[in-house]
């Protein structure tokens, strides 16, 4: 079990190689010959250590003695400059720098006392000494210092200078901003966000195996700015796997859950500042967090509620911004910058809406405080008038809706709440008014509970027993087919509706697109749930991003609310996509005894194209291989070639152009132009050199050029569609 998988972050960045960090890396390149001080910046997790970790391996390969510190390690409180570290680390590479060291390490370690610190004269002593040591070991051989978390030190400008003026190279790794140690620094290097190739590399490094693309979108949504930061998608990747939540799919590396919400680790740096800014630090985030949001002219209003000082609330403002955990906008709004860091707002807006009222505040903020109480707020129909205040714009509709009907219980506002939710796909909520109104229930509760099943997985209440549609639920979790007008009359009565593609839709339990015809702009088929995934397996078959449909296909294979049958169809689709594409063995491991003939009737792209390889029509075969080419089915490619050639035609032959590169050939590309040697080029794509090697051959003959040169400066590089063959 590897130090990820055991959730270990710390040990897991250790084992990471700085991925993207190549210019960086190249600048802190040392011959030996002339001595510097170069520092290292960046937040933290960009991966400081990580860059200082191959420094010294890179320096090391090279036969250098390198003298390592860590400014966080455990030194006497007087030590401003670390000495006691320094000379530590120095004595730990002893054997490798000669024994004439004896006397120069002799005399610091005596100047090296609390008495060494009392006066300006005596810790002008203590660097003399250390000068003195520094010019023996340059006498033996140059030498690399490096001194990570170089800020905690009180003055490390002292002793680090004291080393490069000796003639040695000197790397410290200190935060992002200005420091004295920057300012003193022959070179400043900066670790910026790694661009999004980088993180796509470092991901599957993580993974260890392909990663499905709904894991980094998911990661990227959650983290915003922090997703180019290493140091947290590696904690992040650690502590989704020890919630259980990333699962092995058909070989790849799947999220589960991925409509639940992502979390910053408790021992990211940002959680770490949030806790020290204590309940007024999370009270502000929680609201910078929500639809109602939070300025900084609201905080004397949030110490009224809360009985909190207005001062704790503006220190912890300053702390959090200064901190990087929010943003301080021109127009005085707070703004959180990472949904990942999101704080349950508990009672928070309750206390607030009912100290506004409690003051005769009617307006907006205290409609939208109201809103977002939600639940939390006992029902008082007097509220109804602040929420429907026509001077009051709702800060979000749906929970204004919902806010309005909770208080009010009116019958013609849950309607129109009910219609609100099945245009968002918002069944979580859906489900609370079902749950509440169940003593109310109708015709049109039971249309919504009945909606509430079918697309969370969740049996319908007994207490619509009787209702069409509960015997509809009834027979839809038995696996029994569901006809088209069954479903007309449970959710739409009265309505007409006939077409023979939505009778195949609804025989093969794609109700997705079902309803949104039957429904119209009223529905909306949700971001999650199993008939949302269900619904992108086939919606992504039948046109033709097949590798998005396979990965909704491992979406349901994780979600244990799945019905079996949709499950079962969406293996048999799977299965033929994976076999259409030559996948031999993930086509065997999708595959499931028997067959539905449902399933063959939907309308696809895939039947078109088998549908015109007989007739021999040229245009349409033409057609066909585009789609074929799109599809990536490189056996659909070989079949619909075969059909050109008997009717004595061919596919148009395509020029090579930056749209019929891999994205592997791209990234080769890019670092070709970066001055990579194919060393590099492999340890940064995962491949070895002999593949560096065959696909610059391809790429040498597609650029029409014969050196790496000419591949550099010619047009090849463009990010299209790869051409399948």
């Amino acid at each position: 079990m590897t130090a990820l998988q055991r959730g270990d972050p710390e040990m897991a960045r250790q084992r990471t190689e700085p991925t993207g960090r190549q210019d960086e890396l190249a600048a802190l390149r040392w011959d030996g010959s002339t001595p510097a001080l170069k520092v290292v910046r960046g937040d933290a997790g960009s991966g400081k250590t990580a860059v200082l970790g191959q420094v010294r391996r890179e320096l090391a390969e090279q036969g250098f003695v390198v003298i390592e510190m860590d400014g966080s390690a455990e030194r006497p409180d007087w030590d401003a400059f670390g000495a006691h570290l320094l000379l530590d680390a120095i004595r730990g590479r002893f054997e490798e720098l000669g024994a004439g060291l004896v006397t120069a390490l002799d005399a610091v370690g005596k100047l090296c006392t609390a008495d060494g610190y009392s006066s300006p004269w005596r810790r002008f002593c203590l660097l003399n000494a250390f000068s003195a040591l520094f010019t023996t070991i340059r006498a033996t051989a140059p030498i690399a210092v490096l001194a990570d978390d170089a800020h905690l030190l009180g003055q490390p400008v002292a002793a680090l200078t004291t080393a490069q003026r000796a003639g040695h190279f000197v790397v410290a790794a200190c935060p992002d901003g200005p420091s004295e140690l920057s300012e003193r620094a022959d070179e400043v290097i900066e670790l910026r966000p790694l661009p999004d190739p980088a993180v796509d590399t470092l991901l599957r490094q993580l993974a260890g195996i392909p990663v499905d693309p709904v894991l980094p979108r998911v990661l990227q949504d959650a983290l915003g700015c922090l997703y180019g930061n290493p140091g947290t998608l590696v904690s992040t990747m650690a502590d989704l796997r020890e919630q259980g939540r990333l699962a092995t799919v058909q070989g790849r590396l799947c999220l589960r859950d991925p409509g639940e919400p992502v979390r910053l680790p408790a021992s990211h740096p940002l959680m770490v500042e949030l806790d020290r800014c204590g309940d007024a630090g999370r009270e502000l985030v929680a609201l910078a967090s929500s639809a109602v949001g939070c300025r900084v002219d609201d905080i004397p209003m949030l110490a009224a509620a809360t009985g909190r000082a207005p001062l704790a609330y503006g220190r912890a403002a300053d702390q959090l911004v200064l901190a990087g955990v929010l943003d301080s906008e021109s127009t005085g709004r707070l703004r959180n910058r990472c949904r990942a860091l999101t704080v349950e707002p508990g009672d928070l807006h309750r206390l607030v809406a009912e100290s506004l009222l409690a003051q005769g505040r009617h307006g907006p903020v205290t409609a939208g405080h109201i809103a977002a109480a939600g639940r939390s707020m006992a029902p008082r129909p007097e509220l109804l008038e602040v929420l429907q205040d026509k001077q009051s714009k709702p800060f979000a509709a749906v929970s204004h809706a919902y806010a309005a009907w909770w208080h009010s219980r009116d019958r013609d506002l849950r309607a129109e709440l009910i219609r609100l939710l099945v245009r968002a796909g918002d069944y979580t909520r859906l489900a609370q008014v079902v749950e509440e109104s169940i003593d109310q229930a109708d015709e049109e509760l039971a249309i919504a509970a009945a909606l509430v099943a079918i697309h969370s997985g969740q049996r319908m209440s007994a207490a619509f027993e009787g209702t069409p549609q509960f015997a509809l639920c009834r027979r839809w979790f038995a696996g029994e087919e569901i006809r088209l007008d069954e479903v007309v009359a449970c959710f739409a009565p009265g309505t007409v509706l006939s077409d023979r593609d939505l009778e195949a839709f609804c025989a093969s339990r794609e109700l997705g697109t079902v309803f949104s015809a039957l429904l119209g702009p009223d529905y909306r088929v949700p971001d999650s749930g199993p008939l949302a995934a269900y619904h992108r397996v086939c919606r992504e078959y039948a046109g033709t991003d097949w590798s998005s449909a396979l990965s909704a296909a491992r979406e349901l294979e994780l979600d244990p609310r799945a019905d079996a049958a949709a499950k079962r169809y969406s293996r048999m689709l799977a299965a033929e996509m994976a076999d259409w594409r030559g996948e031999d063995r993930q086509a065997e491991s999708w595959r499931v005894p028997g067959d539905y003939p449902a399933l063959r009737e939907l309308p696809t792209r895939l039947n078109e194209v088998l549908a015109c390889l007989p007739d021999g029509d040229v245009a349409a075969l033409t057609e066909a291989y585009e789609t074929a080419r799109a599809i990536g089915a490189s056996r659909l490619i070989a079949e619909v070639k075969r059909a050109l050639a008997r009717f004595g035609a061919a596919p148009a032959a395509t020029r090579a152009r930056t749209d019929e590169l891999s994205e592997l050939q791209h990234r080769i590309i890019e670092l070709i132009r970066q001055g990579r040697t194919n060393r590099q080029i492999a340890v940064a794509v995962l491949v070895s050199e002999k593949t560096v090697e065959k696909h610059l051959t391809r790429l040498f003959a597609k650029a029409g050029c014969r050196t790496r040169h000419g591949l550099a400066t010619s047009g090849l590089g463009g990010r299209l569609e790869p051409v399948s063959a």
